[in-house]
C-alpha cells in the first residue's frame, strides 16, 4: 500500500511539475506575445507617424505643384490674351491694308476701264473707217468688174453676131454656088440632048 501511494505521489508530482512547466511555458509565450505585440504596435505607430508625415509631405508637394500649375495656367491665359490682342491688331492692320489696296485697285480699274473704253472706242472708229474705205474699194472694184464684164459681154455678143452673120453669108454663098452649079449642069445636059437630036 505504501508503495502504491509512493508511485501515486510521484505520478502526481510529475504531473504537477509537468503542468507547472507547461504553465511556465504558456506564461513565457504570453509574455513573448505581449512583448512582440507591444513592439508591433510601436512599430505600427511609428510607421503610421512616418506614413502620416510622408502623406503630409506629399500633400504639401501636391499643393506646391497645384500652385505652380495654377501659375502656369494663369501665365498661359495671360500670354494667350496678349497674343490674341496682338493677333487682332495684326488682323485689323491687314484688313485696313487690304481695304486700302482694294480701293486702289478699284480706282486703278476705273481708270483702266476708262482707258480701255476710250481705246476700244478709238479702235472701233478706226475699224469702221477701215471697213468703210474697204467697202468703197470693194464697191469700186465690183463696179469696174461689172463694167468690164458688160464690155466683154457686149464684145462677145458682137463677135457672136458677126460670126453668125459671116456663117450665114458663107452659107448663102455656098447655096448660091450649088444652085449655080446645078443650073449649069442642067443647061449642059439640055445642050447635049439638043445636039443629039
Amino acid at each position: 500500500m505504501a508503495e502504491y501511494d509512493e508511485r501515486l505521489r510521484e505520478k502526481l508530482e510529475k504531473e504537477y511539475h509537468k503542468k507547472m512547466k507547461n504553465a511556465q511555458n504558456v506564461s513565457e509565450q504570453l509574455e513573448t506575445f505581449k512583448l512582440n505585440y507591444i513592439k508591433k504596435m510601436k512599430e505600427e505607430e511609428l510607421e503610421g507617424e512616418l506614413i502620416k508625415r510622408q502623406v503630409e509631405e506629399d500633400l504639401e508637394r501636391e499643393k506646391q505643384k497645384d500652385l505652380e500649375r495654377q501659375k502656369k495656367v494663369a501665365k498661359t491665359r495671360e500670354d494667350f490674351r496678349t497674343a490674341n490682342e496682338e493677333l487682332l491688331k495684326i488682323q485689323a492692320a491687314i484688313a485696313l491694308k487690304e481695304k486700302e489696296e482694294e480701293a486702289r485697285i478699284i480706282e486703278h480699274a476705273k481708270k483702266r476701264d476708262a482707258m480701255e473704253h476710250l481705246k476700244k472706242t478709238k479702235e472701233e472708229e478706226r475699224f469702221k473707217t477701215k471697213q468703210a474705205i474697204k467697202q468703197q474699194l470693194i464697191d469700186r472694184q465690183i463696179a469696174e468688174l461689172m463694167k468690164v464684164r458688160d464690155q466683154q459681154e457686149e464684145m462677145l455678143n458682137k463677135q457672136v453676131a458677126e460670126a453668125e452673120n459671116k456663117a450665114a453669108d458663107e452659107f448663102e454663098k455656098k447655096e448660091r454656088r450649088k444652085a449655080e452649079m446645078k443650073s449649069a449642069i442642067e443647061k449642059s445636059r439640055a445642050a447635049q440632048l439638043e445636039k443629039k437630036r
